[in-house]
């Protein structure tokens, strides 16, 4: 689940008080590949290959289960060797193609049994909560003073798509 920060700092602030401590921002860039005709996308599935500092992985999401309040994927990502030149090279000649490039500014810590991370995108800053279990998520929501149901689980490329056709301007 993700939540827009109007001020990050505040919550950076919350963080610490509840002991967790971001870690330095990591630059991430995030290619997501379909073939032509947009077959993946077309039945909810996402495959990417992302830059993340000097890590290089490759992540396939499925389709979304029908988790009422948060967005629940499967994930399978692994981490490969080499550059991502190549790699999207290699995946080029299997037929797929980068549909769509992001970058962002990452900060994770843990918040119990949840992943919390800062991105910093040109579009905005959002908190994306991360949990194994819909009551970690609420747990993790709860301490940070968050609102469940004002929670966004819309995908970064869904956020980015809103915000560039003007129907989500900060």
């Amino acid at each position: 689940m993700k939540f827009r920060l109007e001020a990050p700092e505040r919550m950076v602030s919350r963080l610490r008080e509840l002991g967790c401590h971001p870690g330095p921002p990591v630059e991430e860039v995030s290619y997501l590949l379909d073939y032509p005709g947009g077959s993946l996308a077309a039945t909810g599935r996402t495959l990417r290959v992302r830059r993340s500092g000097r890590r290089l992985l490759l992540t396939a999401k499925g389709p979304r289960a029908d988790t009422p309040g948060a967005k629940d994927r499967r994930e399978v990502e692994v981490e490969v060797g080499g550059d991502a030149e190549a790699l999207l090279s290699l995946l080029a000649m299997a037929g797929l193609r980068p549909g769509l490039v992001y970058r962002r500014s990452r900060r994770t810590c843990r918040l119990e049994k949840a992943t919390v991370c800062l991105d910093s995108m040109d579009f905005g800053t959002y908190m994306e909560i991360e949990a194994a279990s819909p009551e970690d998520l609420s747990r993790a929501c709860r301490l940070l003073g968050l609102d469940m149901d004002r929670g966004e689980t819309a995908s970064y490329p869904e956020l980015m798509a809103r915000y560039e056709s003007g129907r989500d301007v900060p």
